[in-house]
């Protein structure tokens, strides 16, 4: 109880505390470094030179979306919540003004966030609602988009993005997990969703790297040092990921047998470069705990991992 415990306020003050508000920091110059929407304990390890990708599909994306006024949902993990964060950096970069907005109070979870994206006189909203994780305030993604369909919250347009967060437990425990998961997910009956004009699309889980051969916690986030505790040890590349990706690919066949479109970046994940990237010692929060599941802001692979959702929705917009 006590780690438990000890877990969850790292992570509510590397995730709920720290955002970051400089706003003295000049928008559209195409940089996401000193962007006013990464998580302050995350940007203690950031890079100032990311290169964001040279494809329009960025630029197409944040046109459709403004044009089309359309809602972005991302309900999932707290890496779903890094993913929310770099939309907005990008959006930001890009010249267009994004603003905090209210959250309605019938929408409850450990941590959620709305966001107004604004170009002009064209604007769109997006939002975030952590869910399937292990706080006792969150429930699974099928509770939380049916809660959320319930409220009338989805319209025709709408494009809802899911994930389930799994990382925290073992490898068999996840594997476990996920399968389940994807089952209450297929319970969803995407097709009235989708029939409604709104497109549903299914994140893949990244890879973590803690130095097990799976890469899986097991008990490495609380302890994040050598057992003699001479030294900390670092994140590291993924072992034996062959049972992983076994059941990545398990579970993209079942979605996308219901029309759910996937989202990559499992594949990427496995990078040496998103070794280097994970927030692990570097951060002032990590430095006593060890995390090899999130990202630092901005990171190469953050913008990679992103830059795949991009193109995902975009190519699935135009079709």
């Amino acid at each position: 109880m006590k780690w438990l415990f000890l877990v969850i306020v790292s992570k509510a003050f590397s995730l709920k505390v720290g955002v970051m508000r400089n706003s003295s920091a000049p928008r559209g110059t195409g940089n996401t470094a000193h962007c006013p929407f990464y998580n302050v304990d995350k940007a203690a390890c950031g890079s100032e030179n990311v290169l964001l990708d040279k494809s329009n599909y960025f630029d197409s994306f944040l046109k459709e979306f403004l044009e089309r006024g359309s809602m972005l949902w991302m309900v999932g993990d707290s890496v779903s919540a890094q993913y929310f964060d770099e939309v907005a950096c990008r959006a930001w970069a890009a010249g267009a003004t994004v603003t905090e907005m209210p959250v309605s109070s019938s929408i409850q979870s450990s941590w959620n966030s709305c966001r107004s994206v604004r170009r002009s006189t064209l604007s769109f909203k997006m939002c975030f609602v952590q869910a399937g994780t292990q706080y006792s305030k969150d429930g699974s993604v099928l509770k939380t988009v049916r809660k959320l369909d319930h409220l009338g919250q989805f319209h025709t347009g709408d494009v809802l993005v899911i994930n389930e967060g799994v990382w925290f437990r073992n490898r068999l425990e996840r594997e476990s997990e996920h399968l389940q998961e994807i089952s209450r997910v297929e319970a969803l009956k995407v097709g009235n969703l989708q029939k409604r004009g709104v497109r549903v699309f299914w994140r893949e889980t990244l890879a973590t790297h803690f130095p097990t051969p799976h890469g899986d916690v097991n008990g490495w986030w609380r302890i994040g040092r050598d057992a003699n505790k001479s030294s900390p040890r670092e994140c590291q590349p993924v072992e034996s990921p062959e049972l992983l990706a076994t059941t990545n690919s398990k579970i993209n066949k079942i979605l996308t047998a219901k029309n759910i479109s996937i989202i990559p970046g499992f594949e990427v994940s496995l990078h040496a470069r998103t070794v280097a990237d994970h927030l692990g010692h570097k951060t002032p929060t990590t430095r006593r705990w060890m995390d090899c599941v999130h990202l630092c802001e901005p990171s190469a692979s953050l913008a990679e991992a992103t830059g795949l959702l991009f193109k995902t929705i975009q190519l699935s917009l135009a079709s």
